[in-house]
């Protein structure tokens, strides 16, 4: 993930994004990596719609979470 694009991001979840990031399964990075692209407007997305958006499943998103924190 570059470091540009987690530039978009609140500094703490780009610090924990970047902390965490080698540790997430391949489902999960693919959700992780769908974060910066539109920060502004995922906190207003159910799991369900976020998931979709990034191509993974809704329990794919939950883990994320738990791994961000």
């Amino acid at each position: 993930m570059a470091d540009q694009s987690l530039a978009r991001l609140p500094h703490r979840c780009a610090l924990k994004h970047q902390a965490v990031y080698q540790e997430l399964t391949r489902a999960e990075r693919k959700a992780a990596d769908y974060l910066p692209t539109c920060p502004e407007q995922i906190r207003d997305l159910s799991i369900v719609a976020f998931a979709n958006k990034a191509g993974c499943s809704e329990a794919t998103i939950v883990r994320l979470s738990k791994h961000i924190g």
